[in-house]
């Protein structure tokens, strides 16, 4: 993703910067950014749409940083979606751990 722009490395680390990521303890991973989250993987993606950045965003069980379920042998996405900015992003990520998490949609 950061190869799609010139100087894209550069210009999603001013992003980050910006929207001031690391002051909530994300952790910049593939091209992305990932926090644990009670035991839950939340990973946001910046995403290069014809002239804007949207932010790609996911809940996952097992897995990655967190591994909350050990008896799963590859990661289970729980929940994702897009937004325009990694606030919405962070945002929709703990409106769904507000809802009860796991349990929200069932």
């Amino acid at each position: 993703m950061h190869n799609y722009f010139s100087n894209g490395g550069q210009r999603f680390e001013a992003l980050a910067n910006d929207w001031d990521l690391s002051r909530k303890e994300w952790q910049p991973v593939g091209g992305g950014f990932v926090i644990v989250r009670d035991g839950y993987d939340c990973a946001m993606m910046p995403e290069a749409n014809e002239n804007r950045i949207s932010w790609s965003w996911c809940v996952q069980a097992g897995g990655g940083l967190g591994w909350r379920r050990p008896d799963l042998d590859e990661p289970v996405p729980l929940v994702f979606g897009r937004s325009y900015s990694p606030d919405s992003a962070y945002a929709a990520i703990s409106a769904w751990f507000d809802r009860g998490g796991v349990n929200a949609d069932q």
